[in-house]
């Protein structure tokens, strides 16, 4: 994909074997916020697992499709504003839905290490509430779409590799590279984890061979938009300075644009069904930065968004360019994306 080195995580391997030995699967680490479209960024009731009367007083629709928004690691110990957009994007989207909201700040806002080892603990649990929603309401698990950002794609991976029965769809958006980086599939979200799994990659690249997002493909289908490395209207140099200057706690500017940037294009994707971004097929990385808008073939591979479909050949990944200046997730630069290529690989 690049040429910039992969980060595998190494050094902090023998944390990860102290950490290992702990388990945590019967803790209560997670809890389950069914948000209402009227008031996206409020948590105003909370299914409790093994409590029939709050899936009623939630007024959860089992004959409905289930979405569970999964967020990633925190500086802030809070929900960030991506979370309230996408939740209102997907009732706009999906009238009549259930858009839960997985809250496991708790254990998000440790140290990165600690986090990311904390992630299958929470997946298990989110796989057993799961079991129970489905055992409780009759609801089946194949109309349940887990979308997990960055530490969050991977919950949602160790989610439905813990089912009973497999969920339907899992989108990651830029899984975090630290710690799962050439893991073997088990330990990271992978195209076994649900019936299909879909991938944007935004930010698989970054200082120190460090790269935030993982750059290996972890689904059905894995699409980087601009090679997947930093993106339109994102100030790498101003981002280092400021980590250079204020430590780590400048790590949200660096994160904030190229990292985030894959959750404003998957809410972009839901708010313009019409006019989804579209991956296409190329012969070359050349190809794909000489193409331009006229010369596309008529049919892309793939569209973004909910509009995504298995491939019968296996394994995709598209490397997908977009021209933009600064913001380039809103829609009125979106839509003039300069060229667009995709570059299919087989499993």
């Amino acid at each position: 994909m690049n040429s910039c080195e992969v980060f595998q995580g190494n050094f902090l391997d023998p944390i990860k074997d102290l950490l290992n030995d702990r388990d945590d699967s019967n803790q209560t680490v997670a809890r389950f916020s069914l948000r209402k479209p009227s008031h996206p960024d409020a948590d105003q009731c909370y299914i409790v697992p093994g409590r029939a009367d709050t899936l009623a007083a939630c007024t959860f629709n089992r004959t409905s499709k289930t979405f569970m928004v999964i967020h990633g690691w925190t500086l802030s110990g809070m929900f960030e504003s991506w979370v309230s957009k996408l939740v209102s994007a997907l009732y706009e989207r999906e009238h009549g839905a259930n858009v839960i909201v997985v809250d496991w700040l708790t254990l998000a806002q440790n140290h990165y290490v600690l986090a990311a080892q904390k992630t299958k603990a929470v997946g298990q649990e989110i796989a057993r509430f799961i079991d129970w929603i489905e055992e409780s309401t009759n609801a089946p698990a194949e109309n349940i779409h887990l979308i997990g950002y960055s530490l969050g794609a991977h919950v949602a991976g160790f989610a439905g590799s813990h089912v009973t029965n497999k969920v339907g769809r899992i989108t990651g958006l830029d899984p975090a590279g630290p710690d799962f980086e050439g893991m073997h599939a088990h330990r990271r979200l992978s195209p076994d984890d649900a019936h299909f799994v879909d991938v944007l990659h935004t930010f698989t690249r970054g200082s120190l061979g460090l790269s935030i997002g993982i750059q290996q493909p972890v689904g059905h289908v894995d699409i980087y938009p601009n090679g997947g490395t930093f993106q339109p209207g994102c100030n790498l140099r101003g981002t280092l300075e400021k980590i250079a200057n204020f430590g780590i706690f400048a790590i949200t500017d660096a994160v904030k644009c190229e990292h985030e940037r894959s959750v404003h294009l998957f809410i972009d994707s839901l708010l313009n069904e019409q006019d989804a971004a579209k991956a296409y097929r190329c012969s070359s990385s050349q190809t794909f930065n000489r193409w331009n808008v006229p010369q596309l073939p008529q049919e892309p591979l793939q569209h973004g968004g909910l509009r995504h479909q298995q491939s019968p050949q296996g394994a995709q990944r598209s490397d997908v360019h977009q021209d933009a200046s600064d913001h380039a997730f809103q829609r009125s630069e979106v839509a003039q994306a300069g060229r667009t290529c995709g570059i299919w690989l087989n499993s």
